[in-house]
C-alpha cells in the first residue's frame, strides 16, 4: 500500500515476501531519473524470460551506440509473473516489444536460441515456419491452466534482426526439424556483408601486391550476390582488404601466389579480349 503523503510503501509480509520486496526496491528505486514500468505476462513465465529479455535489450541499445548512460535493468516477480523495468525512454520502447514476442501462447515449450552468420533471423523464420506449422503435436494443458490439449501447432519463431538471433519456442520434436534446416541454410548461404582482412606480405611488394589486386577485385562480380565493391589498401608490410566473403577468399589465394620475392622484371598483367588465359 502506497501512502502518498509520505512518499511510502506499507507492506504486509512474511520475511520471505519482504526480503523479495525488498530486492525489487533496491533495483527501482534509484536516485538517477528513468522512466519505469511493469509488465504482467500472460503466457511466459516472468522468470524464465527475464534473462532474455535483458541480454537482447543490452545487445540492442549496445549496438546503437547511443551512449546511454544507464543500462536497462529488468526485475523479475515471480508470484505476479510481471517483469518491472527500469530504461530510458528509446529502450523502454524496444524492450515492451521483446516481451510482446516473447509472452506467446506455448511459451512453456523448449526456448531456442540461434545466433546465425550468413541470413537474417526473418529469412531463418521463413525458412523453419512452414515446417513448424505443419507439426501436428497433440499438446498437453499448460501448468497456469490456460490452454486445453489441441492438435493445433503451438510453436512461434520470434526473429530479432537488431540481435541477430532467432529464437524458436516449440517442442523437442519439432526443433530437430528445424534445427538441421536452420545450420544446413546458415552454413551454405553466402553473405553479401563486406568483412575486412588483413594480409602479411612477407616476400613481395605490398604496393605492388595491392595494385594487382585493385585492378583484378576492384569491381567484384558473383554469381548470386551480383556486382561488388572492394576496397584495397596498405598498412606497412600488410595489404587491407574489405570486401564479401567469395572476393577475400579468391584474393588469398591471388596473393599467396604474388607474394615472392620481387625480381628485375616487374610483374605484368595482360587482359585478353577474346581468348580463354586458363587456355592461353
Amino acid at each position: 500500500m502506497a501512502d502518498e503523503r509520505t512518499n511510502n510503501l506499507v507492506v504486509y509480509a512474511n520475511e520471505d515476501g519482504l526480503k523479495r520486496v525488498q530486492e525489487i526496491l533496491d533495483q527501482i528505486d534509484q536516485p538517477v531519473p528513468s522512466n519505469f514500468q511493469t509488465f504482467k505476462l500472460q503466457y511466459a513465465d516472468a522468470e524464465q524470460v527475464r534473462t532474455t529479455v535483458e541480454q537482447i535489450a543490452r545487445g540492442i541499445a549496445g549496438a546503437g551506440g547511443r551512449g546511454s548512460t544507464r543500462a536497462p535493468t529488468i526485475v523479475a516477480d515471480a508470484g505476479l509473473n510481471v517483469l518491472h523495468v527500469v530504461a530510458e525512454r528509446e529502450d523502454m520502447t524496444r524492450i515492451e516489444a521483446i516481451i510482446k514476442e516473447l509472452d506467446v501462447e506455448g511459451a512453456e515449450d523448449q526456448w531456442h536460441f540461434v545466433e546465425l552468420t550468413n541470413i537474417t533471423p526473418s529469412q531463418a523464420a521463413g525458412m523453419i515456419t512452414p515446417i513448424l506449422e505443419g507439426t501436428g503435436v497433440v499438446r498437453r494443458p499448460s501448468r497456469r491452466g490456460r490452454a486445453p490439449a489441441r492438435a493445433t501447432p503451438t510453436s512461434k519463431t520470434i526473429p530479432l534482426d537488431q540481435a541477430n538471433t532467432l529464437i524458436v519456442i516449440c517442442s523437442d520434436e519439432e526443433w530437430e526439424k528445424a534445427e538441421q534446416i536452420l545450420k544446413i541454410a546458415d552454413e551454405n548461404a553466402v553473405s553479401s556483408q563486406p568483412e575486412i582482412q588483413f594480409f602479411t606480405i612477407e616476400h613481395g611488394s605490398p604496393e605492388g601486391i595491392a595494385g594487382t589486386v585493385e585492378q583484378l577485385y576492384g569491381n567484384y562480380q558473383h554469381p548470386v550476390l551480383g556486382r561488388s565493391r572492394t576496397f584495397v589498401d596498405t598498412l606497412g608490410q600488410q595489404i587491407v582488404v574489405q570486401g564479401v566473403k567469395p572476393a577475400l577468399e579468391e584474393i588469398a589465394s591471388l596473393i599467396k601466389s604474388l607474394d615472392i620475392a620481387v625480381e628485375e622484371q616487374p610483374l605484368i598483367i595482360l587482359p585478353l579480349e577474346y581468348a580463354d588465359a586458363t587456355q592461353v
